[in-house]
């Protein structure tokens, strides 16, 4: 009887251990991190692709009318500023301005004999001029009042002859290089450097100052334009780094500068509420405009900075610090931030932290026991 009193006693603390084990609190596992030290950085993502496009582009247009004589550089073509890319037929202007010259040569000859004609008649007005006054002095009829006065009509209309000579080649030279800013007009040339990217003329056709000749985009200065979403307005700034991603060239990122913001958010009751911003692509090596690309742009960069995945932040400003195997909730500020990393100013490198998204628990775990299973 003693013997089965002992058994049901040791019997009952075995099973009141297996219930106190079973029943007592464990320390719950959880997955950590250590608070490292590196570069964290701050960005914002367009809303959606951008679209590469020519910094300069022109659609060349002829000042006057004429027929298309020849296409000096075909589409496709590079030209630098100043390169002639079409000519219109200018021979009859030429014809114009060889019968201009050839009266400018008339009139210099008019004129030199004007100058001739001006200087004999001066010359007699003074000869007959002097002995006038010598003749008023002295009483002496060498000329008569007639012939003074005949004399000096002579010369003045011999200046009036010069002076008119004058103004006839002054038109004439003029209505040369009127003729020749015409003749240069027939000639379209590209006002800055780039590639025709369209040529939209034959030759032996007829344009107007209304038709478009070509389209010219330059080649070695490009740019991208995307949509941001409103809220990243104030961490957007000029000359700020931008990082582009094409989907032509996935492995190939380029870096950009931006360059222009819109003045003003766009707001459609089809959209949401956006900001335009432009990127300039330094080196456009073999992009090509008409691409798309991801735009991110880098606002802020700490190169040395404490910080944890942003997973394990709650509230956008709490973490659980373990301690002693217990997590111990912690207000912390932060400073930089993105999806991925955010820098924790008042941690020490090293600190154990949990990770949340890890985290199998419901409620709080503000003083709890844990049980670090892997840390990172």
């Amino acid at each position: 009887m003693k013997k089965l009193f002992l058994f049901a006693l040791v019997l009952a603390v075995a099973v009141a251990a297996i219930g106190w084990w079973r029943l007592a609190p464990r320390p719950h596992p959880v997955k950590a991190v250590r608070v490292k030290r590196g570069p964290v950085e701050m960005t914002v993502t367009a809303t959606s692709a951008g679209t590469v496009a020519a910094a300069q582009e022109a659609r060349l247009r002829p000042e006057g009318t004429g027929r298309v004589a020849r296409i000096v550089h075909p589409e496709g073509d590079r030209v630098l500023a100043g390169d002639p890319v079409v000519e219109l037929d200018s021979d009859v202007l030429r014809a114009r301005r060889v019968s201009a010259e050839e009266m400018v040569k008339v009139q210099v000859a008019a004129l030199g004999t004007a100058r001739t004609w001006e200087k004999y008649a001066e010359s007699e007005f003074r000869r007959v001029e002097k002995m006038w006054k010598r003749e008023r002095q002295e009483d002496t009829p060498l000329v008569s009042e007639q012939q003074y006065r005949e004399a000096e009509w002579k010369r003045d209309d011999a200046i009036a002859r010069s002076v008119s000579a004058e103004a006839i080649l002054s038109e004439a030279k003029a209505r040369v290089a009127e003729i020749g800013v015409e003749i240069e007009k027939m000639t379209i040339c590209a006002p800055f450097e780039g590639r025709i990217t369209e040529m939209l003329v034959e030759a032996g056709e007829t344009v107007a100052p209304t038709s478009v000749i070509c389209e010219l985009q330059t080649n070695h200065r490009l740019e991208i334009e995307a949509p941001f979403d409103e809220t990243d307005f104030g961490r957007i700034g000029l000359d700020m780094e931008a990082r582009l991603t094409f989907d032509a060239f996935p492995n190939e990122p380029v870096k950009g500068v931006v360059s222009k913001i819109a003045p003003k958010v766009t707001a459609t009751r089809e959209k949401n509420r956006t900001l335009k911003v432009t990127v300039a692509i330094p080196s456009a090596g073999k992009l090509s405009p008409g691409l798309s690309a991801d735009v991110v742009i880098l606002c802020r960069r700490v190169p040395e900075a404490t910080y944890v995945p942003t997973r394990c932040l709650r509230d956008g400003r709490f973490v659980y610090v373990v301690e002693g195997g217990v997590a111990r909730k912690k207000e912390v500020k932060t400073g930089v931030s993105n999806w991925e990393t955010t820098e924790v100013l008042d941690l020490k490198e090293g600190t154990v932290v949990v990770s949340l998204l890890d985290l199998d628990f419901q409620g709080e775990l503000d003083g709890k026991e844990v049980a670090v299973t892997e840390t990172e």
